[in-house]
């Protein structure tokens, strides 16, 4: 595709706070044109003119949609956790039967800073969960170097939908095993961790994850230097940067903030949802 090249897009579930949000971001990009619009009760365009469709649905109303998609030879981007996992993972932690498995083996996980040359070639990307988009992009680069994972993490209201109703506490969100993110964090790092989330109804949006780990020593003994093998591993990356940001608010990028001594590693990640 020439990078001047316009494409034709379409949201499925543009009304819900993610199709929102999306909306916005699409209607003001340079390289796209807005064809199709679809909520649970109608549509604005045609989908045949559509060449890409954004889902931001339900895992459920994913399983629907997306066989109807590949049928239709559309590209398709699922911004819900239907298609992240494989099938027995996905109905242990989902509590829902997969219908479509064998479209899953084609979906390629949609964090470019991991997958990037995968999703240039794909025509179907499952994207990331928020908590795991900061979780991975902080923990991904040095995974064989962990031990003993534990992650505080916080987000605003933003993850509870189009309608949030917040008392201005802060809660604990699915802790311990029950997330459903702790099951892709834990495939992609191939690692167990211990994750306690909670929603801060005092803030809007954003995430802030605290990680704790004890740094594995590799065969040569020497304690690997945490923030230079990220720095490395994201030096072209201009999403993801370095030191802590106090207003992360419709900000575009993932701010690392690495503390450590000796065996004892402690890293920061900070995005908006």
């Amino acid at each position: 595709m020439a990078e001047t090249e316009r494409v034709n897009v379409g949201i499925i579930g543009y009304t819900g706070r993610t199709g929102m949000e999306l909306q916005e971001l699409l209607e003001n990009h340079p390289r796209i044109n807005m064809v199709y619009y679809e909520k649970s009760d109608g549509w604005k365009g045609r989908i045949d003119d559509a060449d890409f469709l954004f889902l931001a649905v339900d895992a459920e109303t994913s399983l629907k949609k997306v066989p109807q998609l590949f049928e239709q030879k559309k590209k398709i981007i699922d911004m819900s956790g239907a298609y992240r996992l494989p099938q027995e993972k996905f109905e242990k932690w989902y509590k829902i039967k997969h219908t479509s498995p064998e479209l899953t083996a084609k979906a390629v996980y949609g964090l470019p800073e991991i997958n990037r040359e995968e999703i240039k070639n794909a025509s179907f990307a499952a994207n990331p969960g928020c908590y795991a988009t900061a979780i991975l992009l902080a923990l991904y680069p040095v995974r064989n170097y962990t031990r003993n994972i534990h992650i505080d993490a916080t987000s605003g209201i933003s993850g509870a939908g189009k309608y949030p109703i917040p008392d201005g506490s802060i809660k604990p969100y699915a802790p311990f095993r029950e997330h459903k993110h702790v099951p892709e964090i834990e495939f992609l790092l191939e690692k167990e961790i211990a994750f306690y989330p909670q929603v801060n109804e005092a803030q809007d949006r954003g995430i802030t994850a605290i990680i704790h780990y004890d740094t594995k020593i590799p065969c040569d003994n020497k304690i690997p230097d945490v923030e230079k093998k990220l720095k490395i591993f994201y030096e072209n990356e201009k999403f993801v940067k370095f030191g802590v940001e106090h207003n992360i608010a419709k900000k575009n990028s993932c701010y690392l903030s690495v503390e450590q001594k000796g065996k004892t590693v402690r890293i920061i990640s900070e995005i908006d949802n």
